[in-house]
């Protein structure tokens, strides 16, 4: 969020859970350097007790989010 003064957001548009899996489907929002760019993403989490054990990010396009953000 640093890399983009605080001008982030996150749409979730889908929430799917069975057992201890949770995968989001969302769109995150962002801005920097003037620029505003919207990339769809794949959240899945892993939880144990109501806490999160692990979170795997899969991006819809990475080559185009890792070039915004660098």
């Amino acid at each position: 969020m640093e890399l983009s003064g605080g001008a982030f957001g996150i749409d979730v548009h889908n929430v799917l859970a069975e057992g201890d899996l949770v995968v989001a489907l969302v769109t995150v929002n962002a801005k920097r350097n003037g620029i505003s760019a919207s990339f769809p993403e794949v959240h899945v989490w892993r939880m144990k007790n109501g806490k999160a054990l692990e979170f795997r990010e899969y991006q819809g396009d990475e080559q185009r989010e890792d070039r915004f953000w660098s």
